[in-house]
């Protein structure tokens, strides 16, 4: 937490620059950064937007987490929804805002990118089964955009895009196989169950 702070009060600095490489970090050489920007770099336009403050820093970095861990509890309760209906959507919800590990990751005062992946991942994935469930070209527009800003945020979201073309090669093949009067989303929904 306190070193996302750091980047963000770095990157303020340098705005709208990110510091991939920190100086003061494996002396004398300094570091690399190993992980993405997006998350240092997101909090950091919102505080510069805010006006660059100490003030406006210390606000975002206390609840930025706490928005982000509110907002999953919807997201998780649509993905629930595109797999299951009303009432799994409703027992999703109360789980994730219930579940201790969510809620510890996502508490105000602890800026990680961890709160923003127990967002950014089931919003994709509920983008995905709306996508196969109507055909529009919009949301697959935002699979590709959550994508991308899941990869800007932490290294191992690379696997996302992985595990949704497996799946939609599941259920292409599936498909294939199966007659035209077949659910569209049926398989993908079995897959990821």
């Amino acid at each position: 937490s306190s070193y996302h702070m750091l980047r963000v009060e770095r990157t303020l600095a340098q705005f709208p620059q990110d510091p991939s490489f920190d100086p003061y970090a494996n002396a004398p050489e300094g570091f690399r950064c190993p992980w993405p920007p997006g998350f240092d770099f997101a909090l950091a336009a919102v505080a510069w937007g805010l006006g660059g403050t100490a003030a406006a820093i210390a606000a975002v970095g206390t609840w930025a987490p706490a928005v982000l861990g509110a907002a999953a509890v919807p997201a998780t309760a649509w993905l629930a929804f595109e797999l299951g209906g009303a009432r799994a959507a409703g027992w999703a919800a109360i789980a994730v805002a219930t579940l201790p590990g969510h809620i510890y990751k996502t508490l105000a005062g602890r800026p990680d990118h961890h709160a923003a992946e127990a967002l950014i991942s089931p919003l994709v994935l509920a983008l995905v089964l709306f996508a196969l469930r109507t055909g529009s070209r919009a949301a697959w527009i935002g699979v590709g955009l959550g994508n991308a800003l899941a990869i800007s945020m932490w290294p191992g979201a690379v696997i996302l895009p992985g595990l949704i073309a497996v799946g939609l090669t599941v259920t292409a093949v599936r498909r294939a196989g199966a007659s035209l009067a077949a659910p569209r989303r049926s398989t993908f929904c079995c897959w990821m169950s």
